[in-house]
């Protein structure tokens, strides 16, 4: 089951159900509170939400899943792009770049590199 988290965690945060996806990442968190993997997609669900104050929420605990060894690789793109878009340009480099080399075939590697180009351009 826990091999499942994450894809199950992913497909709930699409549905956009901000309110009951905040209740069941606290419940789960309660549970696992050294979660990298939980943390990250609390970090998601923030970033995705787009409240007020969500970006900066979201960026520290991406910071905080970063640093566990269960933390998906994509905590890298997300702490890059979410300091892109607070204006953060090295921050969003350095997590960039790191992304790209622990995740050399990723999906979204041409959107990676492309935003590294438009941030080594600020």
């Amino acid at each position: 089951m826990a091999r499942f988290r994450g894809a199950w965690l992913r497909a709930e945060l699409r549905q956009l159900h901000f309110e009951a996806d905040v209740l069941l990442l606290e419940r789960l968190r309660a549970a696992e509170p050294d979660s990298g993997e939980l943390l990250f997609f609390a970090g998601e669900l923030r970033r995705l939400r787009g409240e007020p104050g969500d970006l900066e929420a979201a960026l520290a605990l991406f910071e905080q899943a970063r640093d566990r060894p269960d933390a998906p690789v994509e905590v890298w793109r997300s702490i890059g792009f979410v300091a892109a878009q607070l204006g953060l340009s090295s921050t969003a480099r350095e997590a960039l770049t790191t992304c790209l080399a622990r995740a050399p075939e990723a999906v979204d590697r041409a959107l990676v590199e492309k935003t590294l180009a438009e941030l080594g351009r600020s």
